[in-house]
């Protein structure tokens, strides 16, 4: 799970430099297509982190549930 999500920030933050930095200019094709793809990768990037956040917060509910009785 963590591999996936280091990899996924980190294709987003290549992209999304390859968007600004690309030696056609910045409102080139090239650009756009490299904005989408970190954007898809952000997308993924957030899927994953609210998922483990998820997992983290019902394991806290569980551990407080189980101390209370």
């Amino acid at each position: 799970m963590i591999k996936k999500y280091r990899f996924c920030f980190f294709g987003m933050f290549i992209f999304a430099l390859l968007s600004v930095y690309t030696p056609t200019g910045v409102g080139s094709a090239l650009s756009v297509l490299f904005s989408i793809l970190a954007f898809l990768f952000f997308a993924i990037f957030l899927y994953y982190f609210i998922r483990v956040k998820l997992i983290v917060l019902s394991l806290i509910i569980k551990d407080i549930r189980n101390k209370m009785r």
